[in-house]
């Protein structure tokens, strides 16, 4: 890996990695120069021999069969060797090694071509000894760059051999041959010089691809890092929510059992105050589930035709008196466009856009509104935008408003300023729904948040809207499911822990509902023996001992010997357990469960018994 700067956090790491990768280096040089081994082979057993034919026909001189029978045999030991080097296990873990033999065998090479010009040479014979020079010159200019990633091993095969002819080209004592022994001299230094720039660029190629590989090792490190540190916090998340959530269920339940108890106590009002609060943390809580089901990948995306004339009611119905509590104007413009989207998504999304717009907007107000336009293909599409004259965003802000509690004007984490959730929620639904999201903004001139959305051809005379994905944290009512009644209705509540068994059991009496609890499945076996007549059953997901209420519910039909419709609620918000409750197909309630809801889903349950 490349060398950090030497500060005092990164110098005592960076000279290991500035040693392994030099390591490495010299590895990858080594196997370039005992690859060329086997590439020269072939030529210098060919050329060899038929040079040293032509000048043993010259001159009959034994000597000369001698230097070519040991020159061949020295080639033969490098071919060897280098065969040993392909043969050995891990030879990149000891460059030295292998460098060092790169070397002895470069000098016995060289010794004895080294050689070669004393036993050719003759001094009267001018035609052949310019023959015997161009010959070695021509191997050496050869050898310079096949031997170049071994620099100590070339360096002295040039030397040996060149400065050898030049000696031997000067020993013939003319001027003439003066003039080639320093001809041969320079062109040995010239080759060698040659040698050592090719050295030099390979040397600093490999370098720089192994930097470039360290470099992509390390950024796919830091990913899973930074991909483990997310699932952590997922873990992490989802664990506390289910810790906060069991009391919190229970006192929501407990809450509201007291509040319809002393409904008409002259302190109803601070059981009204004590339930408000209650449900503005279920809400908080709501929010965070929100983005565990989004991160599992369990909401559906539905693709219809919307009337953006009908989603755009809904959100006015929604905010705007949430805006003219705080004398902004809420506007609404679709032009009675439609557009392919899932209406679900798209109003949630919308929605937490117009949210944030109206919480950071202090004058003026807000627009919602749809324009066409085309796509850089020419495509048709629609441009929904929401703008605001609010604070504005600072261009260097524009992507962290987008994680997860980042709020700008509000380093205090003031509770009702929200969680800086929603905006994280947007981002996921975008790219759930594979919508572009754009923003325009900066301090002090507002922002404008745009949506580019197919339109649709197709206009259906009615629309049904999904209720299966992800909805806005309801309002907060003071008397929810007024008017209720569950007289004649018989439910199981199966809950391992008594204080939820109790509250609900205290909540569904008051609404003329009779009640049999049970701790854990022993106990609900029992019971649904013993009461024939129980109509419907509320099972907590986690009754410990590994089991859970979607494994119980079949085993209670069983037992009875009929159908017994059921929900189960719980707490985990992590994306393996909600995954698992999905594909359970059960009907799911979330803890804390508010009172509406809880109602709502028992007269569901009871609705299908009949």
């Amino acid at each position: 890996m490349p060398a950090k700067p030497m500060t005092p956090a990164t110098a005592p790491s960076s000279l290991p990695m500035e040693a392994e990768v030099q390591r490495q280096v010299r590895a990858h040089l080594v196997a370039q120069f005992y690859a060329t081994v086997k590439q020269q082979f072939l030529p210098v057993f060919v050329i060899t021999p038929l040079w040293g034919s032509m000048f043993y026909m010259e001159y009959r001189r034994p000597a000369i069969l001698w230097w070519v029978g040991i020159t061949m045999a020295a080639q033969i030991l490098r071919l060897t060797l280098n065969l040993r080097y392909r043969a050995q296990p891990h030879t990149h873990a000891d460059p030295q090694r292998w460098e060092k033999q790169a070397w002895w065998t470069a000098v016995v090479s060289g010794l004895t071509y080294a050689a070669g010009p004393w036993t050719m040479f003759d001094s009267q014979n001018q035609t052949f000894n310019a023959l015997l020079m161009l010959w070695f010159l021509g191997m050496i200019a050869g050898a310079a760059p096949a031997l170049a990633s071994m620099r100590k091993a070339m360096v002295w095969f040039c030397s040996i051999t060149g400065f050898s002819l030049a000696l031997c080209m000067a020993s013939g004592g003319t001027g003439l041959y003066l003039g080639q022994a320093i001809g041969s001299a320079v062109a040995t230094v010239v080759f060698i010089w040659f040698g050592l720039q090719t050295h030099r660029l390979q040397a600093s190629s490999l370098r720089l691809g192994l930097e470039k590989n360290a470099l992509a090792e390390d950024l796919e490190r830091q990913v899973q890092i930074a991909r483990e540190a997310s699932a952590e916090k997922s873990r992490f998340l989802a664990a506390a929510s289910h810790d906060l959530r069991q009391p919190l269920h229970a006192l929501t339940l407990f809450g509201e059992a007291l509040r319809r108890k002393y409904a008409n106590a002259p302190d109803a009002a601070d059981l009204d105050r004590l339930m408000q609060s209650v449900l503005a943390l279920n809400a908080s809580l709501n929010t965070m589930l929100d983005i565990s089901r989004l991160d599992a990948g369990v909401v559906p995306v539905n693709l219809r035709p919307v009337d953006l004339n009908t989603l755009f009611a809904a959100l006015r119905q929604t905010y705007l008196a949430r805006a003219e509590s705080r004398q902004l104007s809420l506007r609404f413009r679709s032009g009675g466009r439609w557009v392919l989207a899932d209406p679900h998504l798209l109003e949630r999304l919308v929605g937490n856009l117009v949210e944030n717009a109206i919480k950071y907007t202090e004058t003026g107000g807000v627009l919602v509104c749809a324009r066409p336009q085309r796509g850089p293909d020419g495509t048709p599409q629609v441009r929904l935008e929401v703008r605001d004259s609010g604070l504005g965003i600072p261009k260097e802000h524009h992507t962290k408003v987008f994680d997860e509690f980042f709020q700008l004007g509000n380093p205090g984490r003031d509770r009702s300023q929200g969680l800086g959730i929603g905006l994280s929620i947007v981002k996921r639904l975008v790219q759930l729904h594979g919508l572009h999201l754009g923003l325009r903004s900066a301090s002090g001139c507002g922002s404008t948040f745009s949506l580019l959305l197919t339109p649709s051809a197709t206009r259906p005379p009615t629309t049904e809207w999904a209720t299966s994905v992800p909805s806005a944290p309801p309002p907060l009512a003071t008397d929810p499911a007024h008017g209720v009644r569950l007289e004649g209705l018989n439910v199981l509540v199966v809950d391992d822990e008594v204080a939820i068994t109790t509250a609900m059991s205290a909540l569904l009496s008051s609404f003329g509902a009779r009640v049999v609890t049970a701790s854990g499945s022993g106990s609900a076996m029992q019971a649904v023996q013993a009461h024939p007549e129980l109509d419907i059953a509320i099972i907590d997901f986690r009754l410990g001992a590994q089991e859970t209420g979607i494994d119980l519910a079949p085993r209670l039909a069983e037992a009875r010997g009929k159908p017994l419709p059921f929900a189960v609620i719980t707490g985990d918000t992590g994306p393996a357990e909600i995954q698992r409750l999905r594909d359970s197909g059960a009907t799911v309630c979330f803890k804390p469960l508010e009172a509406n809801i809880l109602l709502d889903t028992i007269i569901q349950l009871s609705n299908a018994t009949r």
